[in-house]
């Protein structure tokens, strides 16, 4: 695991997708210092069991990580945090990220799998529609300002999500 890149990437992808949604005071509680950013990273490591970096050709581009115990009663997994930078939005790269997690997930022995999602991210369509997510509720983000919002939403079966996730692949 690269802290600085999964930093850069989380930096860069976080402000080209939300800062047009948010006030900027809403970002600025973000604290999107690269610094910073990297000791957060390095402290949440052992809460996160898997992290996947892709890349084009040797550039890194995006990444995800996931938990394997998840705060949300009844799924034994998270995906944690899943960010692609901007000019490769589209591709089908976090598609292939979150088949790759998945795959991980199951060969660990995990059986369900949930992810919280900020309510204004266009990902919520594809959560919801394209991976057949159940909508679990709402909750206020933790390090917000309590404006901001999460959805949550889950997959008893990882391996009908396995199945969905080759379709669309």
């Amino acid at each position: 695991m690269d802290a600085a890149t999964i930093a850069d990437i989380h930096i860069k992808s976080w402000r080209a997708q939300f800062t047009p949604f948010l006030t900027p005071e809403q970002v600025s509680l973000k604290n999107l210092e690269c610094l910073q950013w990297q000791a957060r990273v390095v402290a949440e490591e052992g809460q996160r069991r898997h992290t996947f970096i892709a890349c084009d050709g040797t550039v890194p581009v995006g990444y995800i990580t996931g938990r394997t115990q998840s705060p949300k009663a009844g799924y034994s997994s998270e995906l944690d945090q899943i960010y692609v930078l901007a000019n490769h939005l589209g591709q089908g790269i976090g598609t292939e990220m979150v088949s790759q997690l998945v795959a991980r997930l199951l060969t660990a022995g995990h059986t369900s799998m949930m992810v919280w999602v900020m309510t204004l991210n266009p990902a919520v369509r594809f959560y919801r529609e394209r991976l057949g997510g159940v909508y679990l509720g709402e909750r206020v983000i933790p390090d917000g300002d309590g404006i901001l919002k999460e959805a949550g939403y889950g997959w008893d079966d990882m391996g009908a999500l396995r199945k969905q996730l080759s379709l669309i692949r």
